[in-house]
């Protein structure tokens, strides 16, 4: 138990964790997983292998792609810190 407890901790809490300095967001679906990191977006078939690649250039496509292929209730000005605060990839 401690130790899903200090890898818990370290995942969404730590000063250099991967979900404290990068956007990350996935959604799974049947057909493909739409995995964006920071500015690219990834989409990948069932068995892992990527379909497609883009990069994000600026805020209001961010959040478009939060919006509408993540699901994600984003305004535009929340979707404009988020692009802001990204570091470039």
């Amino acid at each position: 138990q401690s130790d899903c407890e200090l890898g818990h901790f370290y995942s969404h809490r730590h000063p250099n964790a991967v979900f404290v300095n990068h956007l990350v967001v996935s959604r799974i679906l049947d057909d493909e997983v739409w995995s964006l990191r920071n500015r690219g977006l990834m989409v990948l078939d069932p068995s892992g292998a990527p379909r497609d690649h883009a990069a994000i250039d600026d805020a209001p496509t961010l959040t478009a792609l939060l919006r509408q292929r993540f699901d994600l209730d984003v305004s535009d000005d929340e979707g404009h810190r988020l692009f802001e605060s990204m570091p470039p990839d």
